[in-house]
């Protein structure tokens, strides 16, 4: 997939650590183990709305991840 592609064009470990699927940030996507977003364009109404959900549940933790990490550099810069 995109992710495996993007982690072998990383330079380093560290940096190919750094690439995540969006719905790796979706507890519940994880929990289910369902990571991929997939493509609603051949289909119908329900399936774009299935997307929609995905992804916006999965931007909800996008969200609340940079919100730990500026925590974290805030209280190491402090």
């Amino acid at each position: 997939g995109h992710a495996s592609v993007l982690r072998r064009w990383a330079r380093t470990k560290e940096d190919a650590a750094k690439v995540h699927l969006l719905r790796e940030f979706d507890p519940a996507a994880v929990a289910a183990g369902t990571l991929e977003v997939d493509d609603p364009w051949y289909g119908d109404e329900e399936d774009f709305v299935r997307c929609f959900t995905e992804v916006e549940a999965a931007c909800r933790g996008v969200a609340s991840w940079v919100a730990g990490e500026l925590t974290t550099a805030q209280r190491n810069d402090g």
